[in-house]
Parts: structure tokens; sequence; C-alpha cells
């Protein structure tokens, strides 16, 4: 019986494959260890080219012939690998076939015993081996010619491949003749990437994706991280998954106004010369600035992703004299002033008033012969008041805010004066000393470079709070009279700057008021000034990401 079964496997194997071509015997030596081989099912639909199933219990018989047996041989496991986890169903050499009709060691067919009536030879042979279909491949130079045989013999799909590299030959075989799909998860940390894959954007990450086998590029894209560009393979059945993490995209700094040879220090370390592109990952560093024969310049820097930061040093040889560039001045933002200013004003103070429970009121300075004016008449007299004056900016190139200027000024005077409880007859009294709290927030400014002198202008509104400190027979001791009045201001000045970060300044500020009784007032401020780039570790947002 059991020469008759193998008699009966060659004669089967023989009427089935045919004239098997010479090179696949040298391929099946190739593949002593024998093939992988995988079950498909052929489609239900009887119409030319349509896709072959892979989820049947079946085999499938490859008839693969090309004269390249190298070539032949990567085609081979190209197809291999695609078929993943259908790949045991599939008999790709003359070896695994043979070794399979060993294995079934089938009998002489039922219509041959008289057990059942006989059909065509082929729909015998693939009935008794348990194969779905066979495929034969003619592997060319540049691609491959297919054609799906089914049980009648009848070629059920058929067409040409063109790819140049072997194993993707394969792949692009299977695909071309199964439904063969597997899926790709994507993932980047963080999350929210675009994703394309061959070139067609697909989702964003975390992304699960089914696609055809065989191999796929793929790029992510995130707002200020660096891109990430891949390949993966596609394998029937197989999940396959990518996972990334995104960094930062870097920043770039360049160091101007120094010597060409000057060396870049980050951190402590040296990292390049002078007015070459550095590339730094974003955050925040200590930059120090370095040359023979000059002090070396040292300052903090922030660099965000894919901006160019130019930082201007101006190094000097240690004197005041130095030239100092427009952009090492316009790099420090951070502006604050402390001066001197002197103010002098025509002041009636009529409508001081105390806080009394019956309060006191200022009603008008003396004439010249000490004596209340008559009704309806306000006399004034001239103010001068000198004190501290602070301003708080935050400059771009050239327009800027100052976000708070404050003046404290004070006066001791002798001026005879007449107040009153309200319908009482006034009484005269002696105004001893003015003290003015002045706050202007929020004034614009504009300013222009003529080396190292800056004029600017500026403008805004603010509030003056003045106290009058006056003696009279009538009070027990001083009395305070206080009044409140809203200004508006313009000034103009000029700021010399001896290093990109201390200047001089000299300002002359014009204050009108809005209520009637405070005359113009005329101030001069001359004081010192300091730049900086990086106030309390803050740093806006650079105009690039706005």
């Amino acid at each position: 019986m059991t020469t008759i079964r193998s008699l009966t496997c060659c004669l089967l194997a023989f009427l089935l494959v045919g004239a098997w071509p010479p090179t696949a015997t040298a391929q099946a030596q190739a593949d002593e260890a024998g093939e992988p081989t995988a079950e498909v099912e052929a489609s239900d639909d009887d119409g030319d080219n349509a896709a072959v199933a892979l989820d049947s219990g079946e085999n499938v018989l490859w008839d693969i012939r090309g004269g390249d047996v190298v070539r032949l041989d990567a085609f081979r496991k190209g197809v291999a690998e695609s078929l993943a986890d259908a790949a045991d169903r599939h008999l790709l050499s003359e070896v695994a076939f043979t070794r399979y009709i060993k294995r079934r060691a089938p009998g002489p067919p039922s219509c041959l015993r008289g057990v059942s009536d006989c059909v065509a030879p082929s729909a015998t042979l693939f009935d008794e081996l348990g194969l779905s279909s066979l495929v034969r491949v003619d592997v060319l130079a540049v691609g491959a010619n297919y054609s799906v045989i089914d049980a009648r013999g009848r070629s059920v799909r058929q067409g040409e491949v063109v790819e140049s590299d072997p194993r993707k030959l394969g792949f692009a075989v299977v695909r071309e003749i199964f439904d063969a799909t597997g899926v790709v998860t994507i993932d980047s940390q963080p999350p929210g990437a675009t994703v394309e894959i061959d070139g067609r954007s697909v989702g964003t990450t975390p992304l699960t994706y089914r696609l055809a086998v065989g191999e796929h590029r793929y790029q992510l894209r995130l707002p200020d991280r660096q891109p990430i560009t891949g390949a993966f393979t596609i394998a029937s059945g197989k999940d396959v998954t990518v996972m990334h993490d995104l960094d930062f995209t870097p920043g770039t700094l360049i160091v101007q106004d120094a010597p060409p040879d000057a060396d870049v220090f980050i951190d402590g370390k040296l990292v390049g010369k002078s007015g070459e592109p550095i590339s730094l990952a974003p955050g925040n560093y200590t930059l120090e600035v370095r040359a023979e024969g000059v002090q070396p310049v040292t300052d903090s820097i922030t660099v965000e992703p894919g901006l160019v930061v130019k930082r201007s040093t101006s190094m000097s040889s240690g004197t005041f004299l130095n030239e100092v560039s427009s952009d090492a001045i316009i790099f420090n933002n951070y502006i604050l002033r402390l001066g001197f200013e002197a103010g002098l004003q025509n002041v009636t103070f009529q409508d001081a008033r105390s806080n009394d429970d019956i309060a006191y009121e200022f009603i008008s300075f003396a004439d010249s012969n000490g004596n209340l004016p008559g009704s309806g008449i306000t006399l004034n007299e001239g103010l001068g008041s000198a004190g501290l004056r602070l301003d708080a900016s935050y400059a771009l190139r050239r327009f800027g805010i100052v976000v708070l200027s404050a003046s404290y000024l004070t006066r001791k005077v002798n001026f005879p004066g007449f107040v009153a409880q309200r319908g009482e007859t006034p009484q005269p009294v002696t105004v001893t000393s003015v003290r003015r709290l002045q706050l202007r927030p929020f004034q614009l400014f504009y300013r222009m470079f003529f080396g190292n002198f800056v004029p600017f202008a500026e403008g805004g509104i603010g509030i003056n709070f003045s106290w009058l400190q006056t003696e009279g027979a009538q009070f027990e001791g001083a009395k305070t009279l206080r009044r409140t009045d809203a200004l508006w201001t313009l000034a103009v000045g000029g700021q010399y700057y001896f290093t990109p970060n201390f200047f001089g300044m000299a300002r002359y500020s014009l204050q009108d008021y809005f209520e009637r009784g405070v005359g113009t007032d005329h101030q001069f401020t001359f004081g010192v000034g300091a730049a900086f780039p990086n106030l309390f570790g803050f740093d806006p947002e650079p105009p690039g990401k706005l």
C-alpha cells in the first residue's frame, strides 16, 4: 500500500505542476531548510482580476519561474515575508511542494476507485491535494507577470507588476493577488503630530491605520518639534507599532558686534565663534563671549524652537567712550531710569481740603498786603519743587511703553493764605510746605538711534496728589490740606549709552491738568539708567511666535 501511495504522489505532482522549470530545482536545493506555506481561498467572484482572500484553510501552490536564481530567491523571501500569518499555507518551491505531497500521502482518487464520478483531471488533483489555486509567476528583470489558476484550470486573475527590487516585487505581487493587509499603530510623545503615509495625510497621533502589505514611508510633523521620517513594512495580518519622541526644533544663536575671532561659550562650554550660526536646543542659557584684549561679555539668552536669536555684545576695552551699536541697545528691552527732577508751576490750590469732620478748604493766597483778595478773585503762587523720579519701561526697536513713572517732589515755602470752613469767614494761615506725588502709568514713547545717542519722545496721562502743610491760630498745631488732579504729559529727551546696559539721561516734560486751579507744570530731569535683556527670568513671547 505504501508503494502505491508513493507512486500516486509522484503522478499527481507531475500532472499538476508539469515540467517544473530547471531553475526551480536549484532554488529548491538552496531551500533545503524548507519553505513556508500558506492557506488561502479562491475568490467566489467569477470576474477576472478579483482579489483572492486569505482567510480559508486551503493551500496555494506557487510556480515561480525566471532565469536569475538570486533574484528568484529574494522574490520568494519577499512573498513569504508579506504573507506573514498565512505563510505556512503557501508552497513556494519544489522542495516545499514535494514535502507537502509526502506528508499528505494521498491515495488514488476516489473516482478511479469507482466510489464517485470522475470530473476534470485538474479539479480531481486540486481536491485530492487540498489546494485552492495555483499561482504562476514569471519573474523578469524589472517586474513579473502572474496568473492565478483555479481548480477548473481557468485563469481567474492575471496581470503585470513593475518593481526592480525583488523583495519589494514579492510584496507587490501578493498585494495585487490577495486581499492582504495589516495594521500599523503610530504614536508620538507629545501626541497630536500630523501623520503622512506615502505622502498622504491620514490623521494625527495616536493613530491606528490599516494598509496593504508592503513597505510604506511615513512622516510625523508637530509645530516646534523636529519632523520624523521613516519606513515600516506591513505583512498580512500583522500589527506594526511605531513610536517616536519628538524633540524640539533647535533654535539658532548668532553673536554680533564682537571681534571675528571671539569665542562663544554657552553655560561655560565653548560652542563656536562670533558671527557664525550656533544651533541650540530651546531653553534658557548663560552666554559668555571672550576675545583677547577686551573685557568678556556675559548675558542670559532664551532660545525658542526654530527661531534665530541675534545677540549684540559690543565688546569694549573697559572705557565709557566706546561706540555702542543700536543692535546692542535694542537687545536690552527692560529699561529703568532714576533721576533728579525739578518742576515749576503756578498754583492756586483752590479746593484743597482737610479730612476733618468739618473740613477746612483753601480759599486763596494773600495779596501783596497780606489781605484776602476781593470776591471772585483767586491768587496764585509760583511753586518750585524738586525730588526723585523713577521710570520702568519695556522697549521694542522703535516704540515702547513706560509701564510706570513716579515722581516725588517737595518744597519748603512760606506763603500766606486763607482757609475757611463751609459757610464760615476765611481765616489767615501760612502754607509751610508742599509735597507732590505724581503717577504716570502706561505712557508710550518713540526713540531713534544716532550711535550712542538715543533721543526719545513720550506722552501719556497721570494723576497728581498734593499735600499742603498749613499753620494758623485757629488750628491746634498744623493742618494738612489735600488735592488730587488728573493730568496729561508730553516729554522729549535723550539718552547717551556708555555701554549697552548703562546710560545717562536728560528730559524736559510739559504737564497740564484737566481741572482748574493748577497751572502748567514744567519739569526737568537729569539722571542715569540701566537696561537689561531679561528681567527676573521673564522673557515675553518673541514676535516670530505671535
